[in-house]
């Protein structure tokens, strides 16, 4: 996909959605703020708010089937992101983003500030890139779910789980306390992976991350040559280690420098991958979001608008 295609767009009424108990009430705060901005540029806003998942999936998708809706605006983290993403994706209409969460992966992908008057100019602006998306599906259930950041299984998705549990601190400090919370009862997982039908690996894993973009945990590179308009998504395998090789290593891992690291290995797959066998440490997640244990497949599904600054585009 061209990264400097771009659509210009009129926006004259949006759906602003946000969690008014996330952040203890800084989601709210922000979308109330985007709002003032948003009409003093003279764009109706439509507020959507829940706080729990069925319900906010319920009202987006009655947004969306009204018509004269020019752009759909998540005010929050990455995990609401994915719930909208869900309602949103392959629809002919932009997903704006007001950083208010904890990571703030996506935000960061795409340039946008985390100041609201800054974030509100870029979606009243009206430019809009086409970027890729994937669509994993649970080997257990069947059920897919689509996602526009890094679907992974294994040690850091169990550290998801942690995470959000943990109310403080905030930010990459709180990624890092769970990792080292989890660290405690660290061990690998068998697992078979598949990348576009051919066998790739078949033995004990520590995590397996497919990158639409760059980052998960607040910045953390785990798929750095990640491209979300290059019609591929990345794939990181990290092997079996023990607790102290893991550690070793975890820094570098983090900061994308993977070159060189024992048992990592990364491959970029153009239509699918899969990873399968039975583990038990905890569930697949999709960003933020966790949902079932094991990949039946993870594919690019298609792609989908996201309002964009020109300067920020690669």
């Amino acid at each position: 996909m061209d990264g400097n295609y771009l659509e210009r767009r009129t926006i004259r009424r949006i759906a602003l959605v946000t969690n008014p108990k996330a952040g203890k009430g800084r989601a709210s705060a922000a979308a109330d703020e985007a709002q003032r901005h948003f009409r003093a540029r003279g764009i109706d806003v439509v507020g959507i708010a829940a706080s729990t998942v069925d319900g906010m999936r319920k009202l987006i998708r009655k947004a969306l089937s009204e018509p004269g809706l020019d752009a759909i605006v998540a005010c929050g983290g990455d995990g609401l992101i994915n719930q909208v993403v869900q309602e949103q994706a392959e629809r002919d209409l932009p997903l704006g983003i007001i950083p208010a969460g904890t990571g703030n992966d996506l935000a960061r992908e795409f340039g946008i500030p985390t100041r609201v008057s800054k974030a509100v100019k870029i979606i009243a602006d009206g430019f809009a890139t086409r970027c890729d998306i994937g669509k994993l599906t649970q080997e257990n259930t069947g059920e897919s779910n689509y996602f526009a950041t890094i679907a992974c299984s294994g040690f850091d998705n169990i550290c998801n789980e942690r995470t959000n549990s943990i109310k403080w601190p905030t930010g990459e400090a709180r990624y890092l306390l769970a990792t080292f919370i989890e660290l405690i009862n660290y061990k690998p997982f068998p697992a078979t992976i598949d990348v576009d039908g051919k066998r790739v690996f078949d033995d004990d894993v520590v995590l397996c991350a497919a990158g639409i973009t760059r980052t998960y945990g607040a910045g953390m590179y785990v798929c750095p040559d990640a491209d979300h308009y290059d019609g591929l998504f990345d794939l990181t395998i990290v092997g079996a280690l023990n607790r102290r090789q893991f550690l070793m290593q975890m820094g570098k891992l983090i900061d994308g420098e993977h070159d060189g690291l024992l048992r990592c290995s990364t491959s970029a797959a153009r239509k699918s991958a899969s990873i399968s066998k039975a583990w038990t440490p905890g569930p697949t997640a999709i960003s933020s979001s966790p949902t079932q244990p094991c990949w039946k497949s993870c594919r690019r599904a298609a792609s989908t608008w996201f309002p964009a600054h020109k300067m920020t585009l690669r």
